[in-house]
């Protein structure tokens, strides 16, 4: 009987069926290893992504951070030279015939807001801390001081960047004291 050639008729022997086996799952193995380098290498650009934005959302925080403590030390000065007391005794009494000089360390304070207020009628809060050369911070405290006492109106203040303008209260006020100078003017003539 003669030998039959694993080659000629197709014959499969079981060291070929072997072979084809490892060399199929070679080629499975080397599309897996590539998937996986891909994979690696996309979710390694996301990481990269992901510690750029860690990096900024940390120096924003610093940022603010700084910004905090800074207030808070302005806040304990205040307490110290008994500033703050007196704010909140203008704050009580009013702010007719207030002298605001008095109450701050520097020549810019919320009356210096509101004179800008006056002459211009409403201004975005950076512009007013560009204007009066005060640190944005300073603005935020003037424009919420003068709000509680219903002076000033703050809109979109979501923004961020939000607009100020006096309100209709003050406006009377401002007539009604004008009218009031008129009247003692002309009665002094």
């Amino acid at each position: 009987m003669a030998e039959e050639n694993p080659d000629v008729g197709g014959g499969r022997t079981p060291e070929r069926e072997q072979l084809i086996s490892l060399v199929s799952h070679l080629e499975k193995e080397r599309k897996r290893r590539l998937e996986l380098e891909k994979k690696t290498q996309e979710l390694e650009e996301e990481l990269a992504k992901i510690k750029s934005e860690l990096e900024k959302t940390q120096a924003a925080l610093e940022d603010e951070h700084e910004k905090r403590v800074s207030t808070e030390e302005k806040i304990e000065k205040m307490q110290q030279t008994g500033m703050l007391e007196q704010w909140a005794e203008l704050l009580d009494t009013g702010w007719d015939d207030a002298d605001f000089g008095k109450y701050t360390s520097t020549k810019k304070n919320a009356k210096s807001l509101l004179k800008l207020l006056l002459r211009v009628g409403r201004i975005k809060s950076s512009m007013a801390s560009s204007m009066l050369d005060v640190n944005r911070d300073v603005i935020d405290n003037w424009a919420s001081l003068l709000g509680e006492k219903n002076l000033i109106r703050i809109s979109n203040k979501k923004s961020g960047d939000y607009d100020i303008e006096i309100t209709d209260y003050l406006r009377d006020r401002i007539k009604r004291l004008r009218e009031k100078l008129r009247v003692r003017e002309s009665a002094n003539r």
